[in-house]
């Protein structure tokens, strides 16, 4: 993938690919984009917890004041990951379909 908006991190356990996530940025925006755990490391959140960790850290150092993302209602490993690395719930964002 070849974005200069985009930086992406891979996790590993014990060298096997575990999760990855990115920071895009917009301006002064940083969006967390396309964080995934393997099913295999998902349970105890320690995966997602490191990516966001290196997310956010990336987002200081460019000085970005605000990052975003999107969480499923229905996440809630992802939407517990999402609060102990210190974001909040901010909006909702409502679906709508056309019949």
């Amino acid at each position: 993938m070849a974005d200069a908006h985009l930086d992406m991190f891979v996790a590993t356990v014990d060298g096997r690919p575990a999760g990855r996530g990115g920071l895009y940025q917009a301006g002064d925006i940083g969006c967390v984009k396309g964080l995934h755990v393997a099913p295999a490391f998902a349970a105890d959140g320690r995966v997602a917890t490191a990516l966001l960790a290196q997310i956010t850290t990336l987002a200081r150092r460019l000085a970005l004041p605000n990052v975003c993302t999107q969480a499923p209602a229905d996440a809630t490993e992802f939407r517990a990951a999402l609060l102990a690395a210190g974001f909040i719930p901010a909006g909702q964002i409502v679906e709508y379909d056309r019949t």
